[in-house]
């Protein structure tokens, strides 16, 4: 197990709507990414017979083999998080994560049996948790608003799209108008994360945030999402999937990235302080207006797509949503 990201999610979804740390996610990866994994990473990461993880898309069809020490080791992980006070999860690429797995790890964790105490995966001990005490599980899938039967909620489309597509705005307003129709024809989408971005994002142009915000925290059965900083304009790159040209990835190696290289933010550096102090009391409204919202951002409340009128000739397109039964008028 390595540090896979973190963030901070204000959810009604989770328990009891308190503020959560999404816990380390269980890396699921392929040969390709030997460069951020090392090669023992990958194998011992493989619920199946074959010689090395499958990718997610085809793992359903792999046979699996129960013998395998990641059978026995990714449980107690889960375990010893449980036991030490996590309730949320994010499950990376969870639809290549065995139900199993996450049935053993939470059994697990209400059981008396004693984690291997001392090992570098479960450091410690700690009491079992009490009977009926379910954690919240987001899975991460990135094409879509649903995901597997122990899910409470997915990472969703969003999330990988605001931030990458931010550079231009024709193409950013496309992307969430073709998200929010996709989120409109899914029969029974799961709460979902909106956000600018998370740790796998170029960082978001920090004029955009409260365009986006508005946008995303109001779509039915958003979670309102903050990672890291990059909303107070901290511009620092996490890691280097998606947003990134090619240059920028080369030039970006893996001891600069702050998942792989730990390292402290520079707060007094901050291009724009003025900006960090205003976006807290702007947060909090947009809190409070989904609160008064209520049902309406329910996941499943009817959403339509609408045009929005301007005056004279757009720099770019412009696009809304209304909430509920009936369309309206474009306005």
């Amino acid at each position: 197990m390595r540090p896979h990201g973190g963030g901070q999610v204000a959810s009604a979804s989770g328990p009891g709507g308190q503020v959560l740390a999404p816990a380390n996610a269980l890396p699921d990866v392929t040969p390709t990414m030997s460069a951020t994994y090392t090669w023992e990473d990958v194998v011992s990461v493989n619920y199946t017979r074959l010689p090395f993880p499958v990718p997610h898309a085809r793992y359903m069809e792999a046979p699996l083999d129960t013998g395998r020490s990641a059978w026995r080791v990714m449980p107690q992980v889960l375990a010893w998080r449980l036991r030490h006070g996590e309730r949320a999860l994010v499950i990376d690429v969870q639809s290549s994560v065995p139900g199993e797995i996450l049935t053993r790890g939470i059994d697990l964790a209400r059981s008396r049996v004693e984690l291997t105490a001392g090992s570098s995966c479960c450091p410690g001990a700690a009491s079992p948790c009490p009977d009926g005490d379910e954690p919240w599980i987001a899975s991460e899938e990135l094409w879509t608003f649903t995901g597997p039967p122990r899910a409470d909620a997915v990472v969703g489309p969003l999330l990988y799209c605001a931030s990458p597509y931010a550079r231009d705005a024709v193409h950013l307003v496309r992307s969430l108008g073709q998200l929010a129709d996709q989120l409109a024809r899914t029969a029974s989408p799961l709460p979902f994360l909106a956000g600018p971005g998370n740790h796998d994002t170029i960082p978001v142009d920090p004029s955009l945030v409260r365009l986006l915000l508005m946008y995303l925290w109001f779509l039915p059965g958003a979670i309102p999402f903050l990672f890291s900083g990059a909303e107070h304009g901290i511009l620092t790159a996490v890691n280097r999937e998606f947003g990134f040209s090619l240059t920028e990835q080369e030039a970006l190696s893996y001891d600069r990235l702050q998942m792989f290289s730990p390292g402290p933010v520079d707060w007094d550096s901050c291009h724009d302080t003025s900006q960090q102090a205003r976006l807290a009391p702007f947060v909090r409204l947009l809190l409070a207006a989904r609160r008064v919202a209520g049902e309406w951002l329910r996941p499943g409340q009817p959403l339509t797509l609408m045009p929005v009128r301007t005056q004279g000739e757009p720099t770019c397109p412009a696009i809304g949503y209304h909430v509920g039964e009936g369309t309206p008028s474009p306005r």
